[in-house]
């Protein structure tokens, strides 16, 4: 089991959770673009009460607190 500095640490991956700042439940990565530039199709992203906030690229950390789900 992670504990809570390796879940921060860790880079993210589409499938992932994070800890949402809003809410404080967990919500899944997952990737918005289905066309685009390689940056834009790296984008991760998580949907909390009917909006969507950017999480950060595919292999970057992220500032919110996150865990595997594989």
């Amino acid at each position: 089991m992670d504990t809570i500095a390796s879940m921060s640490t860790r880079p993210i991956v589409a499938g992932d959770e994070v800890r949402c700042p809003h809410c404080r439940r967990w919500h899944q990565l997952e990737r918005w673009h289905a066309a685009g530039t390689d940056y834009t199709l790296q984008m991760l992203y998580w949907k909390c009460r009917g909006q969507m906030f950017y999480a950060g690229q595919v292999g970057s950390r992220s500032r919110h607190e996150t865990r595997c789900t594989a």
